[in-house]
């Protein structure tokens, strides 16, 4: 065992805290505490200190003999971790030797002097707390106070409104993708209409309950960063995520008062690859608005495949983009299996590919048949796509209906329709 004295010793044979922690075998750590319990003081420590805060980015850079970690860096800089997180960091040190005047000794010594660089950036969930505290205080005047009466059962017929990848936000440019222009107030026009123009091509029917698939790409961003969530794919982005997030919401809040204002609406959360958190923060704000409304239920569980009965008809929903598709009706007689065994007709409803597609899995016969049905999209191409050749289609959204004993057909709204009212 070391002992201070010994350590004490070693530091004025050799001048260095590195050489003689080295020469007695013993980590640095543990050579600086015997200094310090044999009545060793440091040298007083010009500790520098440089930040430089932008809106969305910082950098800031300790200089000095006892900061030499990140954690020391942060501290000691003030950073507010709540709303920076680090990016990356650097630590450099070097051999410094002191001027007698300078030491405790009287005697030139080396010390080791430290650099802690670190860059920060600023929290995503910033600006999406924001918006998501924007429009739970202004949906908070609006909902209803007294609860709305509940409507009386009708046939049973389920109304699925196919409006998937809506990408709220997406800017395009139609001289430059020939489909035309797309902001947010296109986005947003064609969403509303098209449940509207639904609603009124099912006047015939009596409808017992919509099923609103929402998200699946609702959104077309996640974050302030215009970028996709995984890749970070840069993204031709109208307006700022806060006012993406509040025209977004409230053209599913006014579409939801027009359903239920037919028939009991329930809403599944279904994250797409563009919008997983954001979609998120969408159906919650949805849930607290209708939280008096005893027509409108909000399904956001995390899981991110959902899963409606009605009848004898079992109907899967999910965005697409992360499960073979092949495997999806395996994935739905493994993750229901009670409603599997009371079932006929098995369909999954799925979004992300953009148009129209539909593909018949035969499985053994005590399985039957289980249709996955690739759902259209009402939203135009962007620059990316079009140079990606993903150009032509009708574009559409898709009202699906189903009686107790299959699905009885489907009402196709097209975006030329609602674009020429």
């Amino acid at each position: 065992m070391i002992t201070p004295e010994q350590a004490l010793e070693a530091y004025k044979k050799y001048e260095s805290k590195r050489k003689a922690s080295q020469e007695l075998g013993i980590p640095r750590t543990t050579f600086r505490r015997l200094l310090k319990k044999a009545g060793f003081q440091e040298p007083k420590d010009d500790k520098q200190v440089i930040k430089e805060f932008n809106k969305d980015s910082a950098v800031i850079t300790t200089k000095s003999l006892n900061i030499s970690t990140l954690d020391e860096a942060l501290k000691h800089s003030g950073v507010d971790l709540s709303i920076w997180d680090v990016d990356k960091y650097t630590i450099n040190s070097w051999e410094v030797t002191m001027g007698r005047e300078k030491t405790p000794s009287g005697k030139p010594e080396t010390y080791t002097n430290y650099q802690v660089k670190v860059w920060l950036k600023r929290k995503i969930a910033d600006e999406k707390e924001i918006a998501f505290e924007n429009l739970i205080n202004r949906l908070a005047k609006e909902t209803p106070v007294k609860p709305t009466p509940k409507l009386r059962p009708k046939e049973d017929i389920l109304v699925v409104p196919g409006l998937v990848d809506s990408h709220f936000g997406l800017l395009a440019w139609g001289k430059e993708t020939g489909e035309g222009d797309y902001d947010l107030k296109e986005s947003e026009y064609l969403y509303v209409n098209a449940v509207e123009e639904g609603i009124n091509l099912l006047k015939g029917y009596e409808i017992s309950q919509f099923m609103f698939p929402v998200g699946s790409d609702f959104f077309h961003i996640n974050s302030p960063d215009n970028s996709t969530p995984k890749n970070n794919n840069p993204l031709d982005v109208d307006s700022r995520l806060i006012k993406v997030f509040e025209v977004g919401e409230m053209a599913v809040v006014r579409s939801i008062e027009r359903a239920a204002s037919v028939a009991p609406v329930k809403i599944l959360w279904v994250p797409g690859n563009h919008d997983p958190e954001t979609s998120y923060y969408l159906c919650k704000v949805v849930q607290a608005y209708f939280k008096n409304n005893p027509n409108v239920e909000v399904d956001v569980s995390p899981q991110m495949r959902k899963f409606h009965k009605h009848g004898e008809n079992l109907i899967g929903v999910t965005h697409g983009d992360e499960e073979p598709h092949k495997n999806l009706p395996t994935i739905m007689a493994d993750s229901c299996p009670d409603w599997w065994g009371q079932t006929k007709h098995r369909e999954w409803l799925v979004g992300h590919v953009h148009k129209k597609k539909e593909m018949n899995f035969i499985g053994v016969d005590s399985f039957g048949s289980t249709i996955i049905r690739f759902l259209p999209s009402l939203c135009k191409i962007d620059q990316w796509h079009y140079r990606k050749g993903y150009v032509g289609g009708d574009k559409s959204a898709e009202f699906l209906c189903y009686n107790k004993n299959g699905m009885m057909g489907y009402f196709p709204v097209y975006q030329r329709a609602l674009s020429n009212a």
